[in-house]
């Protein structure tokens, strides 16, 4: 059984033979860890999601933000469609202007 989600997580893990997904209503948020095992792992970044009513341009719109770090990357904006988002006008991101991150040696 499916349920209809705004937002929508695909995962692809090595652990799993096949891909897992979740959905959100509103605000979704992950927290990654790094280390060696459970005992050993350490806060490393957090993503959040959140679906918002606004106005754009005198416009009601839906706006959906994808943060890291409490950053916002990347933002898009849709149509309301009788309090639903509707026809996708527009995204914008951050992530164009990062071109690589080299580690230095």
């Amino acid at each position: 059984m499916s349920r209809s989600y705004p937002i929508w997580n695909n995962v692809t893990a090595c652990k799993y033979k096949s891909d897992k997904s979740f959905g959100f209503v509103e605000t979704g948020g992950i927290k990654i860890k790094i280390g060696s095992s459970a005992k050993n792992s350490h806060h490393f970044l957090e993503t959040l999601i959140t679906k918002r009513e606004g106005k754009y341009k005198n416009v009601p719109v839906w706006i959906f933000k994808y943060s890291v770090d409490d950053v916002v990357v990347k933002i898009s904006v849709f149509t309301d469609n009788n309090g639903r988002p509707g026809e996708h006008w527009f995204t914008k991101s951050k992530l164009t202007a990062i071109k690589s991150l080299k580690l230095e040696k």
